[in-house]
């Protein structure tokens, strides 16, 4: 995805760091693991993860103080989740629990009747009645213009945010140097994730017993799968024209259908102990990636631990 315009209705949305990503991180390195530098990596990031919640708070906080004390009273929507799809959660190897398969499958069927809240409208309010002007006044006193921004290379693609308006006078405030804090941010909250998705693709292991998974799945009448994730989206296919609101019959069948691939997807992992040499391969990635980035993430829990009292300071809490 890229960086496209700041539009004045989505303003609140940019809040979150606008990123552009590739499919995978620069090296993560070839450092040897050291138990000891991962375990006061680990405890740092453990740290930052209990308060990074309320250091979002405190700045969603301060921009609104900053927006409200230049005289702005009527704010945009808060944009809302998306639910995160499974894929995106679990590396390509990862298959279900096999009690839960024959219950539910993937639960597609649960969020198929969830998904019939999407077709609720929403309320305009007072937001959608300003003119577009205001809109733009109100979206360069937040955020500034377009080029006022920060941006870190991490090899594969960028991530970028603002460094002007109530925004950037915020995120200057509690975090100091932006393009720092924007590096560490990227390290403690993606660069793990990136590195064990990298080594569950790539770890011979894992390699051997995703071929095992495939074949058994050809042998269960699945042919022609590559990865759990191509059997789930099997699956969702199983839905298509299919809504909370269709025949219970078709509803039926579909999930019959789903359960029974989810079935012989979780059968077949633990056939082939897929699952184990994932979780053995993410293991050793994540204590590479501890002992890479200790310095990177003792330094960011300094300043998120910071930011808590800062915020708290500028609030008069």
């Amino acid at each position: 995805m890229h960086n496209g315009r700041i539009r004045a209705a989505g303003a609140l949305a940019l809040l979150a760091l606008a990123a552009t990503t590739g499919c995978s991180s620069s090296s993560a390195g070839s450092a040897k693991a050291d138990p000891a530098a991962a375990q006061r990596a680990q405890s740092a990031l453990n740290e930052v993860q209990s308060v990074k919640e309320q250091v979002g708070l405190l700045e969603r906080q301060l921009i609104k103080k900053c927006m409200l004390d230049q005289g702005f009273t009527v704010f945009p929507p808060l944009p809302e989740a998306q639910p995160e799809k499974d894929e995106h959660k679990k590396p390509a190897g990862v298959t279900p629990d096999l009690a839960e398969a024959q219950k539910t499958g993937y639960g597609i069927s649960t969020s198929l009747a969830a998904s019939a809240i999407d077709s609720v409208p929403t309320q305009q309010g007072a937001w959608q009645s300003l003119p577009d002007a205001e809109k733009q006044r109100f979206t360069t006193a937040q955020i500034g213009t377009e080029d006022q921004k920060t941006t870190y290379d991490f090899g594969d693609g960028q991530v970028s945010a603002p460094t002007a308006g109530c925004f950037g006078t915020v995120r200057a405030a509690l975090y100091g140097d932006q393009k720092a804090y924007l590096r560490l941010d990227w390290i403690a909250t993606n660069q793990a994730g990136v590195a064990k998705s990298k080594a569950a693709q790539s770890d011979p292991e894992v390699i051997k017993a995703k071929n095992s998974w495939i074949a058994c799945m050809a042998q269960s009448e699945y042919p022609g799968l590559g990865t759990p994730v191509d059997a789930r989206k099997s699956a969702e296919a199983y839905y298509d024209g299919l809504s909370p609101q269709s025949a219970p019959d078709a509803l039926r069948s579909a999930l019959d259908k789903e359960i029974k691939i989810a079935t012989a997807d979780a059968q077949c992992g633990t056939k082939a102990g897929l699952n184990e040499a994932v979780a053995t391969a993410q293991s050793a990635a994540n204590a590479q990636y501890l002992t890479q980035h200790e310095a990177d993430l003792v330094q960011y829990r300094t300043i998120m631990l910071g930011a808590v009292k800062q915020g708290q300071k500028m609030l008069g809490s």
